[in-house]
């Protein structure tokens, strides 16, 4: 739910100009998501050029001002949201920029008393930014820590980097525990729920489970 005004104005056809703003009395993001297909289809879209044959013929100027009641809830993240302040301003706000063809987005929002889902652990959201500074791109940079627990550890995650970048190039991992495991340790155990000295004791019973955690710590990158 939004409300306030916009201005159209400038030279028809070709040199348009949208300014005014808009407070977001009331926001709900409830759509189930597929991380990794929406993760796909995002960074196809940024390195998406545009057609040959689009035209500017409209320039954008619009502040968005965050309202109290803005959430997400759905199946990877129950979150409150803020639009953070710019330096010298009392309300949240982003910036709509760019033109017609090429729409930017300029601030950041912040996640409040998060919880998040992935992989059937649940993670308290401890810190949450997306950053928005592209004027001709909306490709955010993003800054998550999150902490969970798992039988007798606790596990603190960050993870940080840029959605539109490909692979692991733009994007960082970062895993601690109490008490202390390797980072290998940690990832088998986020995601299988047993460690490499589970693995030591359980003879043939963790096989599978060690067969397993080879290959991913094999595709993850991490030793």
């Amino acid at each position: 739910v939004v409300s306030g005004r916009l201005h159209l104005g400038g030279a028809w056809p070709r040199d348009l100009l949208l300014s005014g703003e808009l407070v977001v009395d009331r926001l709900r993001y409830a759509r189930d998501l597929d991380l990794e297909k929406m993760l796909l289809d995002f960074r196809q879209r940024v390195r998406q050029p545009p057609r040959p044959d689009e035209e500017e013929w409209l320039r954008l100027d619009v502040h968005l001002i965050g309202g109290d009641d803005m959430r997400v809830d759905n199946n990877l993240l129950r979150a409150r949201l803020q639009f953070v302040a710019p330096p010298g301003t009392r309300r949240g706000r982003l910036e709509l920029v760019g033109t017609n063809v090429r729409i930017g987005l300029l601030g950041a929002v912040e996640v409040l008393a998060g919880i998040a889902y992935f992989r059937g652990n649940e993670y308290r959201v401890t810190h949450g930014v997306v950053e928005f500074d592209d004027r001709t791109a909306i490709d955010p940079h993003f800054d998550f820590t999150a902490d969970t627990s798992i039988r007798e550890y606790r596990v603190v995650a960050r993870a940080w980097g840029r959605l539109g970048d490909e692979g692991m190039e733009g994007f960082q991992l970062e895993l601690a525990s109490e008490p202390t495991l390797a980072q290998a340790d940690i990832l088998t155990l986020l995601t299988f729920g047993i460690t490499s000295r589970d693995l030591e004791r359980g003879g043939s019973a963790f096989t599978g489970a060690g067969v397993a955690a080879e290959a991913l710590l094999t595709a993850s990158g991490l030793d």
